[in-house]
């Protein structure tokens, strides 16, 4: 598997690409303005497979590290900060709540359902 993605297109390329005229064609502006929001696209597409490729050789590394360190897949390696720990009991909280309020208004909707069918 090859190390880089191979993208025949870079935002240069589009930008530097020229279509002959004719008469009955594209509006030069319009097809002009398109290629700029592609060159927008492709440039974004750039910066994320080199953050990723930064990324993915920094987390290689880590790997390397850790399997040199002599640590054991029993130790524990990684410890979640207290933040991510209240971060996630939080919303844990509000998904609680969330659910025994969406219970409550079910119960209530059907108990007035059936007051409904009974003064009728």
């Amino acid at each position: 598997m090859a190390d880089k993605f191979e993208i025949k297109l870079t935002p240069d390329a589009i930008l530097k690409k020229h279509f002959a005229t004719i008469k009955k064609g594209y509006d030069s502006t319009e097809v002009d303005n398109y290629l700029d929001q592609i060159i927008a696209d492709y440039e974004v597409f750039y910066d994320a497979i080199n953050s990723l490729e930064q990324k993915n050789k920094q987390l290689s590394k880590q790997v390397y590290d850790l399997k040199n360190s002599g640590a054991t897949p029993t130790e524990k390696v990684y410890e979640p900060t207290r933040p991510a720990i209240e971060e996630n009991s939080a919303a844990s909280t509000n998904f609680e709540i969330i659910q025994r309020l969406s219970s409550l208004e079910r119960k209530v909707y059907q108990l007035e359902q059936n007051l409904g069918s009974i003064h009728a």
